[in-house]
């Protein structure tokens, strides 16, 4: 879980400045309360408790942008949930919804800013969801857990996933306008 929990943190920490700041604590609390039970071997939290906090998830989001539909809305309730996920993780199934997520969380980002740093900072973040994801394949497979490895296994993917990039890019057309210009309650 280490590759998964720090892959998590790193996509969703540039969003924490934008966040409200109960959606960025509740966020929090839940992947800790997550982390202490791998720690400690607490039971699994139940399905009631799951399904009230992610309600409650849902209405801090509420409270902290007076609704849920929108960019920022959106963002807020996608970062609530995968705190709420996180904390249920508890079969491979889990792990794999929660870094599609986080991949997910990664193209939000660029709904704010497109500069050539967010850009760097977000291509090391994929390369650590994607380093977590060889790690998660590698040790169901055959228990191993060499980060070196790993990273490199993952380095190879990106790069081998370029020219599929670059032809996407190239083939698909652009609009005038980009879909995140709209206003914030479009």
């Amino acid at each position: 879980l280490f590759w998964l929990f720090s892959a998590i943190l790193l996509v969703v920490l540039p969003h924490a400045t934008r966040l409200p700041l109960l959606v960025t604590a509740l966020f929090l609390i839940f992947v800790s309360w997550r982390y202490l039970i791998a720690v400690y071997g607490w039971p699994p939290i139940s399905r009631i408790l799951r399904l009230f906090l992610a309600a409650f998830a849902v209405m801090v989001v509420y409270l902290g942008h007076g609704h849920i539909l929108g960019r920022d809305a959106g963002v807020s309730l996608l970062v609530a949930m995968l705190g709420v996920k996180f904390l249920e993780m508890y079969n491979q199934r889990d792990m794999y919804i929660s870094i599609v997520i986080a991949y997910f969380l990664i193209v939000t980002h660029f709904l704010y800013s497109q500069s050539l740093i967010t850009a760097a900072y977000m291509l090391a973040v994929l390369w650590i969801i994607t380093a977590s994801l060889v790690d998660l394949n590698r040790h169901h497979h055959q228990g191993n857990k060499l980060v070196p490895q790993n990273l490199r296994i993952a380095a190879v993917l990106l790069v081998q996933a370029l020219p599929i990039a670059v032809l996407l890019f190239a083939v698909f057309p652009r609009l005038g306008s980009p879909l995140w210009g709209l206003p914030d309650d479009a």
